[in-house]
């Protein structure tokens, strides 16, 4: 049995709830848990989940946001399901998260990049997710940076730039980048009070982590 959790997604500066992330979760032994093989949940019922916890939370949010790996999206019955799923929910987006650490030498980013070009075409919008500063080169991106309409750095980074100036120059090269392609630009994992002025001192607005409220269910 699988279930999405949500975790909220902040505008600090304004105060406002901008989007939740969905969070699949699989019932084992008593607990709710990661699954171990993402591959094996069948598309049908990740599109039932899908649409159920969004519907819940149409009147609340603008984006609904959920990972999925290079093999997902180029599955023809996921791309399917999403284009038909995403006018129904309007005017609640989706948001696909593509984790840039799984664009491994044997992803094909000619055909990813065209199915994610389609994927836009159809009104989902795309997130580069778990971009890092000391390894994501901006070059390996390239080709889904104009596709994109969001950035995710882990809060991990912005501790670092405290004591690394080469990593404060890659900060500013990604910042300019950014600009360039007018994309959301959100930190991710903050834990802490601190984080929190972290991000303040570089005029980060956007904010997620269990500072803010862990994964929860949706009732």
């Amino acid at each position: 049995m699988y279930r999405y959790f949500v975790q909220a997604q902040l505008d600090h500066f304004t105060g406002s709830l901008y989007g939740y992330e969905f969070i699949i979760r699989e019932y084992d032994a008593g607990n709710w848990v990661a699954p171990l093989d993402y591959s094996k949940i069948i598309v049908g019922i990740q599109a039932i989940l899908l649409k159920l916890t969004a519907q819940k939370l149409a009147l609340k949010v603008n984006f609904v946001s959920f990972n999925l790996s290079p093999e997902q999206i180029l599955n023809p019955a996921m791309a399917t399901t999403l284009f038909n799923l995403q006018p129904e929910l309007l005017p609640v987006k989706f948001v696909v998260e593509l984790d840039t650490t799984t664009l491994t030498d044997d992803v094909d980013m000619a055909q990813l990049t065209a199915q994610l070009k389609t994927y836009t075409e159809h009104g989902i919008e795309l997130s580069l997710d778990g971009v890092s500063l000391n390894q994501t080169n901006i070059a390996n991106v390239a080709t889904l940076l104009p596709l994109a309409q969001e950035v995710k750095f882990h809060m991990a980074d912005f501790r670092d730039l405290q004591t690394d100036s080469e990593l404060e120059t890659r900060f500013q090269t990604w910042q300019a980048e950014i600009k360039d392609y007018n994309l959301r630009y959100v930190a991710t994992g903050v834990q802490t009070a601190e984080d929190e002025a972290l991000l303040d001192d570089h005029e980060i607005a956007l904010r997620q982590g269990d500072y803010y409220g862990k994964p929860h269910e949706i009732q």
